[in-house]
């Protein structure tokens, strides 16, 4: 099968708002049968969906059943047109609150401490700026160094909704993170394996049937190299996903 897909963030699952004041981040449209329509006319068999984390799991502990509820809605218009979902675990710049989408505010009060990093909003402008901030490095630092187990809580995050999913036959799989940095540690390579495979060994406890796909550290998106592995990706049913900007 020759997959020809797009990339969409959609209205009320990719995640740019907020709930104190700060004006969105930019606006993001809705996704519709129409929508769904005009893919398969074109051609398209495969919709990447960015999901947020911060949308998924507002509070610590806690997964939001409506959240999981337009995801499930927007796998449904892919299915019924025979247009297979890819299932992302998006972030740009690690979080709305300092950067574009990802982790969830409670996240980065663990990492950074509360009231110490600076609570940005719309509308985005500058995210270039925001990517190389000193708080989006020390967050993607210290998210990489598995800081008071917050990779516990991404994981638990990843295998609720593979859960939720892994009956679907729309489902083409799960993207682990969109343009992970781990460069900023001293041994990153080996940081992001062990994230991948972690999250993966979740994901396929719960799910063994859709693909799991990961990509290298964001820096080959630059450089166009990543490190070659020694060994086979440990867990069944992997799939390699580099960004090809280069």
């Amino acid at each position: 099968m020759t997959l020809r897909g797009v990339n969409a963030r959609v209205q009320g699952v990719f995640d740019v708002t907020f709930d104190d004041g700060r004006l969105p981040l930019e606006p993001i449209p809705a996704f519709d049968p129409g929508d769904a329509d005009r893919m398969r006319a074109l051609g398209f068999n495969l919709l990447r969906l960015p999901l947020s984390w911060s949308a998924l799991e507002p509070t610590r502990g806690a997964y939001d059943p409506a959240y999981l509820d337009r995801i499930a809605a927007i796998v449904g218009l892919c299915e019924r047109r025979g247009i297979l979902v890819l299932l992302d675990f998006h972030q740009d710049a690690f979080s709305k609150e300092i950067g574009e989408d990802g982790a969830p505010r409670w996240v980065l009060d663990r990492l950074l401490g509360p009231n110490n990093y600076p609570y940005l909003g719309g509308p985005l402008t500058d995210l270039t700026a925001r990517r190389l901030a000193p708080a989006a490095l020390d967050a993607f630092r210290k998210f990489f160094a598995n800081t008071d187990g917050v990779q516990d809580d991404f994981t638990a995050a990843a295998a609720v909704v593979a859960r939720r999913f892994r009956e679907r036959r729309g489902v083409l799989g799960y993207e682990i993170m969109n343009e992970p940095l781990a460069v900023v540690l001293p041994d990153g390579a080996a940081a992001l394996l062990a994230f991948h495979v972690r999250v993966a060994t979740a994901i396929r406890r719960v799910d063994g049937r859709h693909l799991i796909a990961f990509e290298p550290d964001t820096i080959r998106n630059f450089l166009n190299q990543a490190p070659i592995p020694t060994a086979p990706f440990p867990v069944a049913g992997a799939l390699y996903a580099p960004h090809i900007y280069t």
